[in-house]
């Protein structure tokens, strides 16, 4: 064992599969856990216990500047260099409430060291401390040019708050743990808010981290296959330059216990006059595992299943949209477990009401009146989550987050895994839950969130009043100090890093790659069924039913009823019964619609796909309830659609600005790629907009709904066409046969395939929503498909130009070039611009021809894009995806010629076979989703979604 360190415990941990050994640094008491598995995505990282004191985002910002240069790497971001050389499978930094960490992950072992070293010399010697224009990008800045010109506030992490805080979401959210924990830290955005990250100083920020971010304030997490000794000793190549400190930021928190339980809040929403009421309360201390787990089983139980008491209690009072149920079971989100369950969409006057709602489901719980089929449900799914929390493909990162929240408080790391004794409580009675209950439920809060429309309004006309005194009152001098400040800055970010710079990033060498890919697992079992094998003790099921008979008019109908599917009732058993029998059976049974385009003759064939994943007992139930589902499900329970409608539109409205860089992606994409405009038909807007109308105008339109619903169910499953494929670790005959019987006993519907007739209209569209920040998209089809060496291009457009105008020189949180087989498409979100940003994209050829990349730079870059074929798998993907590209007509030949054609490329041939595609995107179509209002863009269509 490494002699710098001490061995404090060590042991295995059953519920990961893992052993593990913890250390603590001699000279400097830094915290290190090793997890020793053979897992070879190896992972990395740090972490800092940071607590907020104000609003003013400074662990945010720390942690986006501590990324953009250090002592030992001295370009300008050496991050986004990592992003441009590296095989990382994971690469990235994260604020919490409590804590702010570095995590990385690669298969390769020396990509791993080289992460790690990067990493360690960013938190410890940032260039941050000594170059204020780190904090000018990253932070928050006043830019002006000409002294003409208004003032304006810039920043990346201002933009970026800008745009989340736009959510009422996430307003919400930081509403309740203001009213929560009232002058303690949670009540502070450790992420910034805009109105307050505006106030932070250059010094300010460097006092909070010559403060925080040292050895003695740190905790390291050592995942996977590699030396622990080797790790330890390039850990303590760092930690040796120090010597142990008292960090005086001890997690505390004092909660008043006179405060309101009842408060009202405005919240902001230009489009609804509906409340929000959340009632909330505390339920335990987050360092202990059981009141995590038991929170999270009171959360599935009262409202996740659609028959969970209070859920279906609400439903039954009509009374709102939806019922959501937040708790703070995981990490970083303060001292206590918590939960929220929040009303959605309802009337005014309601509070008590709900309020009563949720004590009266309260009260049957402690007097031991437990719903026994939801509790069972709920108590299968919490255990099933746990047992796939091993199947994911970064693994290491979500162990490392887990301990160190743990950590934080002092605990033994080990402890933030121990849920195995918490769950055979649960499973040998029910006194446990109800005592918890009893125990936990007490002092809630019920805050009702009413809308104010232009809410920010009058904040923002103060902000602009402001800047505009701040100007008047600036002597020539110091205004022309300011344009100084921004044309410094300026020129940093327009400058070329020196190759000396460059050579300071370490990277792999295309030598240290292998000429040959990692072959994908399928196997053909018969014409229509293949098996995958993979080291995984789920079964992953999915099976796929052609429907390329039905009409295209039909593809929303069709959308919204593979959402019902599932979730209604069956000729056999009540909506009650199919969901407590799916949930005590399997982790889950899903329904979705998706088109499949063959690259080898162009064929599309939509699909309705089921999937399904259970434990190797439980494969013929859920074979049996699979079923039933397709072959008796009744959609003509009028109540529940209305019910399933306001949920859908409800969860839409709550995460667009979530998902909203994909849906303006994929509206662009369907501008030019018949696959796209069919599938914002079945997963897409246009099947959100049928939603929105059916809202609206349910009574009038629900009736021949339904019977829509009623047809396309004695068709859409049909034998013609019909597809299964699943991965475990071995094959299950009984499953075979049982799909084989499946398949027998489904009709063969004689319809022919419709002709999917070409329907392309190029438009300008914009969706309104509810932001303060814009997503931007364009794309276009090609003459002839992309090789593989478009990833070169994808990495080439994006890390090296769009990233430095549209995000370090614009202020966008995020850009990039997205190149598949068949399409070019560019986009940004949380972006304060919109037409400049168009402009930046339509200049994309004309980089690429001037570009000039030596050899050194291109072979990062041709690195960085073999990932894909490097990249860590979570248990099930490996098959899933080997039977998804055998539907697409791709074969390993053809994934190991596009690996060749990443290697073996160069620049005048990446120019001679992309200038011309990318100039096709300077007539190309633009889709923006944002704020309502002029943004200098001429639309063909202007769609409010809001």
């Amino acid at each position: 064992m490494n002699e710098k360190f001490s061995l404090v415990e060590s042991g295995f941990i059953d519920e990961i599969s893992s052993a593990y050994k913890i250390f603590t640094h001699k000279k400097t008491k830094a915290r290190v856990i090793k997890f020793e598995n053979d897992d070879d995505n190896k992972a990395f990282m740090i972490g800092f216990r940071t607590i907020p004191e104000n609003s003013k985002g400074i662990m945010h910002i720390i942690e986006h500047a501590v990324l953009s240069g250090s002592k030992k790497y001295t370009t300008k971001e050496p991050f986004m260099d990592l992003a441009k050389s590296s095989l990382a499978t994971f690469l990235n930094a994260m604020t919490f409430q409590n804590m702010t960490v570095y995590p990385i992950s690669s298969r390769n072992a020396k990509d791993f060291y080289n992460l790690m070293d990067v990493y360690l010399d960013a938190v410890f010697n940032p260039r941050l401390l000594t170059d204020k224009r780190v904090f000018l990008q990253e932070g928050t800045r006043r830019e002006i040019f000409n002294k003409n010109d208004e003032i304006q506030y810039q920043g990346v992490v201002y933009n970026e708050m800008k745009g989340a805080m736009s959510s009422s979401e996430e307003f919400i959210y930081q509403a309740m743990q203001e009213e929560m924990y009232p002058g303690n830290y949670p009540a502070f955005n450790s992420g910034g808010d805009p109105y307050d990250i505006i106030k932070l100083t250059y010094d300010e920020l460097l006092d909070y981290y010559r403060r925080h971010y040292h050895p003695s304030n740190s905790y390291t997490v050592l995942y996977g296959d590699g030396d622990v000794d080797a790790e330890l000793e390039h850990l303590d190549e760092f930690l040796s330059a120090y010597d142990y400190k008292e960090i005086p930021n001890k997690i505390g928190m004092c909660l008043a216990k006179d405060s309101k339980k009842f408060i009202e809040r405005a919240y902001p929403n230009d489009v609804s006059d509906k409340h929000n009421y959340a009632y909330s309360f505390i339920t335990g201390d987050i360092d202990n595992t059981r009141d995590s787990i038991m929170t999270e089983f009171l959360s599935k139980y009262l409202s996740y299943f659609s028959n969970s008491p209070l859920k279906k209690k609400i439903q039954e009072m009509g009374i709102a949209s939806d019922l959501l149920s937040y708790s703070n079971y995981g990490y970083g989100n303060g001292n206590f477990t918590d939960i929220n369950m929040i009303l959605k969409d309802a009337d005014g006057g309601k509070a008590n009401i709900y309020k009563d709602a949720v004590e009266e489901e309260l009260e049957n719980i402690k007097s031991g009146r437990i719903n026994v089929d939801i509790y069972d449900s709920a108590l299968n799914l919490m255990d099933f989550t746990l047992k796939e929390f091993a199947n994911t493909a970064t693994k290491g990162i979500a162990l490392a987050l887990k301990a160190v929240a743990m950590w934080l408080f002092d605990k033994s790391p080990r402890a933030a895994f121990a849920y195995n004794a918490t769950l055979e409580e649960l499973k040998k009675d029910k006194s446990a839950f109800i005592n918890f209950v009893k125990d936990v439920h007490k002092d809630a809060k019920l805050i009702d969130f009413y809308p104010v429309k232009d809410f920010y309004k009058d904040r923002d006309e103060a902000e602009r009043k402001a800047l505009d005194e701040f100007k008047a009152n600036l002597s020539d001098e110091e205004l022309e100090a300011l344009i100084k400040e921004n044309e410094d800055l300026k020129a940093m970010q327009e400058a070329q890093d020196s190759k000396e710079a460059i050579s300071s990033i370490p990277t792999l060498k295309l030598s240290d790659l292998p000429r040959d890919i990692e072959k994908l697992p399928l196997e053909k079992i018969s014409d229509s069924a293949y098996y995958s094998k993979e080291d995984s003790k789920i079964c992953y099921l999915n099976l796929f039913f052609d429907i390329s008979h039905i009409a295209e008019e039909d593809y929303v109908k069709v959308a919204n009823l593979t959402d019902l599917l599932a979730d209604i009732k069956t000729t056999k058993s009540s909506r009650e019964k199919l969901e407590t029998d799916i949930f005590k059976t399997t982790g889950a049974i899903n329904f979705a619609a998706s088109v499949v385009k063959n690259y080898k003759n162009g064929k599309l064939t939509p699909f309705v796909q089921c999937s399904a994943k259970f434990t190797k007992d439980k494969a013929m139930d859920a074979m049996k309830l699979i079923d039933e589902i397709i072959k008796c499900s009744d959609p003509s329970d009028e109540k529940v659609l209305k019910m399933n409608v306001l949920e859908s539109v409800s969860d839409f409205d709550n995460n667009i600005l979530n998902i909203a860089s994909n849906v303006a992606m994929d509206v662009a994409k369907a501008q030019s790629l018949e696959k796209e405009r069919l599938t914002l038909k079945l997963h897409g807007i246009e099947k959100f907009i049928h939603l929105k109308e059916l809202k609206t105008k349910f009574d009038e339109l629900k009736d021949e709904e339904i019977k829509d619903y009623e047809r396309l169910m004695k068709t859409m499953f049909r034998r013609n066409g019909f597809l299964s494929h699943y991965s475990f670790e071995s094959k299950i005959p009984e499953l075979d046969k049982a799909i084989a019987e499946l398949e027998a006993s489904l009709e063969s519907v004689d319809a022919p395939a419709i002709n999917i007739e070409k329907n392309i209209e190029k438009k300008n569209i914009k969706l309104i929503v509810s932001s303060k920040v814009y997503f931007n998209a364009m794309a276009t089809d090609l003459d002839s498909d992309n090789d593989g060496d478009a990833e070169v291009l994808r990495q080439i457009m994006s890390n090296d130009y769009l990233h430095t105008e549209l995000r370090a020189k614009g202020g966008a949180y995020g850009d990039g070039l997205s190149a598949g087989i068949d399409y070019l498409a560019e986009f940004t979100f949380r972006d304060p611009h919109v037409s400049r940003s168009f402009e930046v994209m339509r200049k994309s050829a004309e980089f690429l021809e001037g570009c000039e990349l030596d050899q050194d730079e291109l072979e990062r870059r041709k690195i960085a894009s073999t990932l894909k074929y490097n990249k860590a798998y979570g248990k099930g993907q490996k098959g899933k995806l080997a039977f998804v590209r055998m539907l697409q007509g791709l074969t390993e030949e053809d994934d190991l010629k596009t690996y060749i054609e990443i290697l073996d490329t160069d620049l005048d041939l990446l120019k001679k076979k992309y200038v011309e595609k990318l100039k096709k995107l300077e007539d190309a179509p633009v889709t923006v989703i944002g704020p309502d209002g002029d943004d200098n863009i001429v639309y063909d269509e202007i769609i409010d979604i809001r």
